[in-house]
C-alpha cells in the first residue's frame, strides 16, 4: 500500500509541488499512520512535502526520526490577534474568548514534515 500511495503522489505533482497535510494524526488508525510515514521517508528526490500535525509524539505513532519542528502556544494577545487577521467580520467577545480558551492560545504543538 505504501509504495502505491508514494506512486501516486508523485505522479500527482509531476506539473508542480504537492503539499501532503495531517492535522491530528494521533487520531488516525496504525494502518494509516504506518503508510504515511513509509512515504514520508522516501520521498527525498520527490517534488512532494508531508507535514504532520500532533499533539505530542511518541514511538506508538511511528513518526519518530522525521525531522521536526516544535511550534510553541502563542499568549493571549498573540492568539487574539491571529485569530482577528483570520475572521473577516466582527467576531462575538463570548466567542473569540472561547475559541483561544479551547485552542489553548491557538497551538500547534509538533510538527513533523519531510518531502523537497
Amino acid at each position: 500500500m505504501g509504495l502505491a500511495v508514494l506512486s501516486l503522489l508523485s505522479d500527482a505533482a509531476e506539473d508542480r509541488l504537492l503539499v501532503c497535510l495531517v492535522d491530528d494524526a494521533q487520531w488516525l488508525d496504525q494502518a494509516s499512520v504506518q503508510c504515511l510515514a513509509f512515504v514520508a521517508r522516501r520521498l527525498m528526490a520527490e517534488p512532494v512535502v508531508q507535514v504532520f500535525a500532533v499533539r505530542e509524539l511518541s514511538d506508538d505513532l511511528g513518526l519518530v526520526g522525521l525531522p521536526e519542528l516544535a511550534v510553541e502556544e502563542l499568549d493571549d494577545r498573540d492568539a487574539r490577534l491571529l485569530l482577528a487577521s483570520v475572521v473577516p467580520g466582527r467576531l462575538d467577545e463570548e466567542v473569540r474568548d472561547r475559541i483561544v480558551a479551547e485552542t489553548r492560545g491557538i497551538r500547534l504543538p509538533f510538527l513533523s514534515c519531510r518531502g523537497a
